[in-house]
């Protein structure tokens, strides 16, 4: 199925040790495959990568285990999760744009802010409309959507929920900017902070959904007043980095805001603007949408 793979190409490690006892992945290695591969970046943490682009994490507790995001849906992820776990598995969206929720028709029951229900709804109606295959996806990986879709059922979430896996848990937190319904989920006992595409290196917040810039601005300030409780971000893009980048990242938008940092033209066939830089953080963002509208 050709769902625009290029969407989201962003341009953006391993936490401390873990209070979490269990090791249910020892000995457990991926299936062979030609579109995903996985990695183990934190102790029952696999950082799932769709196709080289985007990523997808599988948080394994003891008696759970936590799926974030389902990228772009083309190949059969369900397949390749249950290589790495037996567990019940909850699926989460950290925000409603198709390179993160492009599976979730494999699962069924979704979990995700009720902000983001009209675009992860849209994403579905998509992959259900597609019938070709991206020509590079080997046969043996392409999920039947007509066969073995299961029907969307999306859950909401709250700001400070947590996610019970058994021995672990994960507290959803609300973050709206990149999207108005954007979330992301602290392991606080772990310091890891799965941050979707609210913290990538290089963050979009120039397109037709996106909140204007100070918005933004405000729930960075709110994860960065929890920084004690993070050491590694597992961002939606790339490899994880440590926290330092969010400080950055809250300098650079305050330097946009302000007028005191330079930026340039961002072209880009689906959605230009404009870019600016500070140390390893580049945001993109619309001139014409910084400020609420009063």
């Amino acid at each position: 199925m050709r769902i625009l793979c290029c969407f989201f190409a962003l341009g953006l490690m391993a936490g401390p040790a873990s209070a979490f006892a269990a090791t249910p992945t020892d000995g457990v290695a991926p299936m062979k495959s030609e579109w995903f591969t996985a990695s183990e970046v934190a102790p029952a943490t696999w950082r799932i990568v769709d196709h080289g682009t985007v990523n997808v994490y599988l948080v394994i507790g003891r008696d759970r285990a936590l799926l974030i995001d389902t990228g772009y849906g083309q190949a059969n992820l369900r397949q390749y999760v249950q290589s790495l776990t037996s567990l019940p598995l909850t699926v989460i969206n950290t925000h409603g744009h198709l390179d993160h929720s492009g599976a979730d028709l494999q699962f069924g029951t979704v979990l995700a802010d009720p902000a983001d229900f009209a675009g992860i709804e849209r994403t579905a109606d998509s992959v259900r409309r597609e019938s070709k295959p991206d020509p590079k996806l080997p046969a043996a990986e392409r999920f039947d959507y007509g066969a073995n879709a299961r029907p969307l059922a999306l859950k909401p979430v709250k700001d400070g929920e947590i996610i019970d896996l058994g021995g672990r848990q994960l507290e959803v937190i609300t973050t709206p900017g990149h999207t108005p319904g954007e979330i992301v989920l602290l392991d606080r006992a772990q310091k890891l902070l799965f941050a979707g595409d609210h913290i990538n290196r290089l963050v979009w917040l120039q397109l037709r959904n996106c909140l204007p810039l100070e918005a933004y601005l405000a729930s960075l300030e709110k994860i960065a007043a929890r920084a004690d409780e993070f050491t590694t971000i597992m961002p939606g893009h790339n490899e994880p980095f440590d926290r330092g980048v969010l400080a950055e990242k809250i300098t650079c938008v305050k330097g946009i805001l302000a007028g005191t940092i330079a930026d340039e033209a961002y072209p880009h066939a689906f959605a230009s603007g404009r870019v600016a830089k500070f140390e390893r953080s580049s945001v993109v963002f619309d001139p014409q949408n910084l400020q609420a509208r009063q």
